[in-house]
């Protein structure tokens, strides 16, 4: 489950209608967009739009969430798993004049949908852009956009979502959206089809004049972020975004001076506390050589109600390296006491089974589980790192909390 957020082309490394690529591919594509851009008739300028969620699932909306795959979403008692990437990354275009179909670029699939983007332009007052998404509440038979908006209802109208606006020609896009396409018997993608004259066989009767798919061609990607759900009418749901230094609740220098609040991500970037094992086996990075224990069990949970005093003979302070945590796989019953942990946007989120676990129970499910959860304040990291807790006995920080908040500032009044 490590890395599940990743948003994989076929190459593996796609991120955002990004592309890793070397100076020279780049240098390549870069000539190549200029020379289209500056065309006296280039081919249609195509709009690619991308909604991710994966990064405003955590806390209690992850809890919210992941219990998804067990509820009925479209009436037909079809559910999801918010942990699949193709339920967190949405793709839609609205170049439905140029291709009546779903479009495909970088190995993505887009869906065809009427949306209306506009504020996306820049301008010389130094104003930041405040562009609007309006996207049809018909669903148009497209699974994404029913699932898509299903979520909503727990995820504060998306506020949060990062929203990235691709654009490229219509020449850049896969070769797969001009010709006939082949397939293997697993339904992957192998190629164009050829007729007896190995010439491939186009799906329209005029193509883009020399078509030339070129993953690595396509304008600075627009990243945005949900600050506001505008509108919603019978017919249309419309998003308000804003750019990453005018979110709202962002504040410049980045860190904000809580005074009893940590900001850190439990287990994440600048919490630490984590298996220091396990965080460099997965490759996430976050923690930038930063100084994590050997053994972090989990300890408590958002009241800091110590999970010892729960579950009868769990000591992670006396004991940590003899407790044993594993992934929770499906198709697996669990045991009173049995801990797992589920890796959501690159954080490993730990549980511990409060009774006897059926198959298929994924936590957070309260009934069974029980949600290793920091409190963020100075008690809740004092139980993590303090004297004799699991991290200040088995890392060398001399039991100096990583605690992320200003104690010593009081706001004036």
């Amino acid at each position: 489950m490590a890395d599940i957020f990743k948003n994989s082309g076929p190459d593996g490394n796609f991120r955002a209608g990004g592309k890793l690529m070397t100076t020279s591919e780049a240098q390549s594509s870069f000539k190549k967009l200029n020379s289209e851009a500056t065309d006296l008739e280039p081919t249609a300028l195509v709009q690619l739009f991308e909604i991710d969620v994966s990064e405003i699932l955590f806390g209690e909306r992850l809890e919210k969430n992941l219990s998804y795959n067990a509820q009925n979403v479209n009436g037909q008692g079809q559910g999801f798993d918010v942990r699949d990437p193709q339920y967190n990354i949405f793709r839609f275009h609205n170049s439905v004049k140029l291709l009546q179909n779903d479009i495909y670029f970088q190995g993505n699939l887009y869906h065809a949908l009427p949306i209306t983007a506009e504020g996306f332009e820049t301008n010389s007052k130094g104003q930041a852009a405040t562009p609007k998404l309006a996207i049809s509440v018909r669903d148009q038979d497209v699974q994404a956009l029913k699932t898509l908006k299903a979520l909503m209802v727990d995820l504060e109208d998306l506020v949060g979502a990062k929203v990235t606006r691709i654009r490229t020609f219509a020449k850049f896009l896969d070769e797969r959206n001009w010709y006939k396409p082949t397939f293997d018997s697993n339904g992957n993608y192998t190629g164009s089809e050829l007729d007896s004259n190995e010439n491939k066989i186009p799906l329209y009767a005029q193509l883009p004049k020399e078509i030339d798919p070129d993953p690595n061609s396509y304008f600075t990607p627009d990243v945005y972020f949900v600050d506001r759900k505008s509108t919603q009418t019978n017919t249309v749901i419309e998003l308000e975004l804003a750019s990453v230094i005018n979110f709202e609740q962002l504040k410049l220098p980045h860190r904000i001076l809580n005074v009893n609040r940590c900001p850190w991500s439990y287990r994440g970037e600048g919490c630490c506390y984590e298996y220091q094992a396990r965080a460099e086996s997965q490759g996430f990075g976050i923690h930038d050589g930063a100084e994590m224990p050997t053994y972090a069990p989990p300890v408590a949970d958002e009241n800091n109600q110590k999970i010892s005093d729960v579950i009868v003979g769990y000591s992670p302070s006396s004991n940590a390296e003899s407790i044993t945590v594993s992934e929770w796989k499906e198709d697996t019953p669990y045991i009173t006491g049995d801990i797992v942990y589920v890796t959501v946007s690159k954080v490993n989120y730990y549980f511990i089974a409060k009774s006897n676990v059926p198959k298929n129970q994924p936590p957070p499910n309260k009934i069974f589980w029980i949600s290793d959860q920091c409190s963020k304040t100075v008690e809740g990291c004092k139980l993590r790192w303090g004297i004799g807790s699991p991290g200040g006995s088995h890392s060398s920080r001399d039991n100096n909390l990583p605690f992320g908040g200003f104690p010593g500032v009081r706001r004036k009044s």
